[in-house]
């Protein structure tokens, strides 16, 4: 995990960013247990991956705005994943563990 201090933008306080290494990319299809996710890596085409799950893996809904009503963060399984959402997985390697879901982009443009 990679840790910055600095100055926020205009005023006094510290802000304080956490980073931890993921695999980000945009779902393409679920297989039974495992994610097929489309990923671009800096420099290269994009590419397929396919990423395990297994019953301990956790799913985060971040909150969002999607098609124009509130989105509340919470907790789904991998049933409530649909084709087009981003998705950080942790760890980059293996089996997920925890997998932050945000709406697919189509979602968050205003109609």
């Amino acid at each position: 995990m990679a840790v910055r201090f600095g100055p926020a933008a205009q005023n006094s306080r510290l802000v304080v960013a956490a980073e931890s290494p993921a695999l980000n990319g945009e779902l393409v299809k679920t297989d039974g247990p495992n994610l097929i996710l489309r990923v671009t890596k800096t420099g290269a085409a994009p590419a397929e991956m396919t990423v395990p799950t297994d019953e301990k893996t956790q799913f985060h809904f971040i909150g969002a705005l999607v098609d124009g009503k509130p989105q509340a963060p919470h907790e789904g399984k991998l049933q409530d994943l649909k084709p087009g959402m981003r998705l950080k997985v942790m760890p980059e390697t293996g089996t997920a563990e925890k997998i932050m879901v945000s709406p697919a982009l189509e979602s968050l443009r205003p109609k």
